[in-house]
């Protein structure tokens, strides 16, 4: 496990959501050739020495992703609760942009089972973000938030 994974961990922790009854699992579980992911600042960057895949193909790839992996995932049962953690996944599993808009707020997903945005443990990790612990705690609230609304 990561360094984001371990914060994540922590975040659990203090939202006083026990791991060992989750099931995690990554929007982007299927990874292209050499692990290249084509990203919004870096693909298209002239500074970039990485090749990358173009972005059609990332649509493409992310979309048999979901369709193969994350779609039946959610169809297998009915879960009490969807935790989507980073703007990517609000946006593949949520189709919601703006992780700062939709963070903390209860969502309805297509799959009809209920869900809550967080930020993603990384952003959360960056040692320049200046309200990097009121926005920790913050998450917190919305992990617990997100259990006291799955108990319903």
């Amino acid at each position: 496990m990561g360094d984001a994974g371990k914060f994540f961990d922590g975040l659990l922790v203090d939202a006083g959501v026990p791991r060992d009854g989750l099931t995690i699992t990554n929007c982007l579980s299927c990874h292209p050739p050499h692990n290249i992911f084509p990203t919004a600042w870096e693909a298209w960057s002239p500074k970039s020495k990485r090749r990358y895949i173009s972005k059609e193909d990332g649509v493409k790839a992310v979309q048999h992703c979901k369709e193969k992996h994350v779609d039946p995932l959610l169809q297998s049962r009915k879960w009490n609760r969807v935790d989507l953690v980073g703007g990517q996944a609000l946006q593949i599993v949520a189709q919601k942009k703006g992780i700062t808009k939709w963070k903390g707020r209860p969502l309805i997903l297509p799959s009809g089972h209920k869900a809550i945005a967080i930020l993603h443990p990384s952003h959360l990790k960056k040692p320049y973000l200046m309200e990097r612990e009121s926005r920790r705690k913050e998450t917190v609230d919305h992990l617990k938030k997100s259990l006291e609304e799955s108990a319903d």
